[in-house]
């Protein structure tokens, strides 16, 4: 065995920054700084790999990104990527004072592909026959044409693999998005953040709630007419009483376990564990409304056409 020695060489550059905090201006002043340093370094057939921390001053770091691979003319491009990657960060690290930015860097033969902000593992929402990108984060959108600073907002213009323009206007908590072919606005909706992993996208009356990027709920606003207002009826009985089934699953199977019932005036409930079997008590629970004292009522059972009536139907067939 012999010790073959690693053609990445790192080297470190040490930038202070007098307790400031981390502003685009500030990170492209010293990045200007630290590529005057390196630029001879490049050759026609190399390329730089490199690494940012930031040191604060509680002697705290933070790594910014994971490493990349840079030709010359990339410049502008990593610090667009610092910068937006800095955007997604808590207030914690952009209102930190800072100690330091530290630059690990080195320099590797070969060139590589030109750099594209498009990821590959995204997942998608197919809405009106458009792929839309189930992301909260508009880098996740495409490549980067421009960000453009307003005053609580930020507007970012990007271009997806399909050559489709994507407008993101991002606040906070809410991501206003306008999609355009060949100059045409295809579609625009809106999403509204509600967790560190959830969020909410609203489409024209359609809301979907999506978390980890997967749709878990859909809800869509159905227009409906008015109620009409009814005529006072003459011959209106308020002799009624209620009743309601209560059941606990055991073996995946349905099991009463207590009837309520009020006639208006007195409530009873009936419970299984005074009963020999559910069966034992559904006849009890309906026994005691069947006397003469209720003729002429009206009996409303909660849910009866689409639960309540199995049970009863077990016990009459």
């Amino acid at each position: 065995m012999k010790k073959v020695n690693s053609k990445n060489i790192w080297k470190t550059l040490v930038f202070n920054i007098n307790n400031k905090v981390f502003t685009k201006t500030l990170f492209e002043n010293i990045f200007n700084k630290f590529w005057l340093q390196i630029i001879e370094e490049f050759t026609e057939n190399n390329h730089m790999f490199i690494l940012f921390k930031i040191k604060y001053v509680n002697n705290e770091f933070s790594t910014i990104g994971k490493l990349q691979r840079l030709n010359s003319n990339d410049k502008n491009w990593y610090i667009n990527w610092i910068i937006d990657n800095m955007e997604f960060k808590s207030e914690y690290y952009n209102e930190t004072q800072i100690e330091s930015f530290i630059i690990t860097f080195g320099f590797k033969d070969g060139k590589i592909s030109d750099k594209i902000n498009i990821k590959t593992n995204l997942t998608f929402q197919n809405y009106k026959n458009n792929n839309l990108l189930i992301s909260f984060n508009p880098l996740d959108y495409g490549e980067i044409i421009n960000i453009i600073k307003l005053d609580n907002e930020t507007l970012y213009i990007l271009q997806d693999k399909d050559n489709l323009i994507i407008k993101i206007l991002n606040s906070e908590n809410k991501n206003s998005i306008e999609i355009f072919k060949k100059g045409n606005l295809i579609i625009n909706f809106n999403d509204f953040k509600l967790s560190e992993n959830k969020f909410k996208r609203v489409i024209d009356n359609k809301k979907f709630y999506f978390e980890n990027n997967q749709e878990i709920l859909f809800m869509k606003e159905i227009k409906s007419k008015f109620i009409s207002k009814l005529p006072k009826s003459n011959k209106l009985i308020n002799n009624f009483i209620t009743l309601d089934i209560e059941t606990y699953i055991k073996n995946n199977v349905l099991i009463p376990f207590c009837i309520s019932i009020y006639d208006g005036k007195r409530a009873s409930s009936y419970f299984l564990s005074d009963y020999k079997n559910p069966e034992d008590l559904i006849i009890t629970a309906l026994k005691s409304i069947l006397v003469r004292k209720y003729n002429g009522y009206n009996i409303y059972i909660h849910n009866m056409a689409k639960f309540d009536i199995i049970f009863f139907i077990k016990i009459f067939s």
